[in-house]
């Protein structure tokens, strides 16, 4: 996981550099600390404060992106590498593919071969003035880690609705969402 980040680091300092010469193209790049790592409601990685590094490179529609998840207490529960990619059609529309990464404790043989990975294509609505629901809708189509007990593909999908408006200068949004299968 230390090469990785290390890795990762280098090659965002060597994009940040070439990023100086389009204006049409946006790099961010960072890391929260969060006391625990929750997902979609779901507590990762016990009760540890967790190290959450992303980077995100923007051209045009396209978003390419990588975000990770270091358990800071010590064991390899809740640890996470996804990489993800995303077009928008327009400002309130837009699909995502995420190559979710679970590295096993203990059993970290790299991101290759493919174990330990899930593949999840997003479908969002994300509201307009007029209109102020967001909606997504994320569905896992491949990978390992979302298997039935007999072996087959789950299709865990998650549904998101969300209200967003401006409380003055404030912005507040409203966000609920659960998994249709699991």
């Amino acid at each position: 996981m230390k090469k990785l980040i290390t890795l990762s680091m280098l090659l965002m300092a060597t994009t940040l550099f070439a990023q100086e010469t389009k204006s049409s193209s946006t790099l961010d790049l960072g890391m929260d600390v969060q006391s625990r790592y929750i997902w979609r409601g779901i507590q990762l990685g016990g009760n540890a404060a967790s190290a959450q590094p992303w980077v995100e490179f923007v051209t045009g529609d396209f978003t390419l992106g990588a975000w990770g998840a270091y358990n800071l207490g010590g064991t390899g529960t809740g640890n996470e590498a996804d990489f993800y990619v995303a077009y928008a059609f327009s400002d309130a529309f837009s699909v995502t593919v995420t190559d979710y990464f679970f590295p096993s404790e203990g059993n970290f043989n790299g991101y290759w071969p493919y174990s330990g990975h899930v593949l999840e294509g997003m479908l969002s609505f994300a509201g307009t003035d007029s209109f102020p629901i967001g909606i997504s809708v994320a569905t896992n189509f491949a990978g390992d880690a979302d298997k039935k007990a007999n072996g087959k593909q789950a299709y865990s999908t998650y549904v998101q609705l969300s209200y967003g408006t401006k409380i003055g200068e404030t912005d507040f949004s409203i966000t609920a969402g659960g998994v249709l299968n699991d």
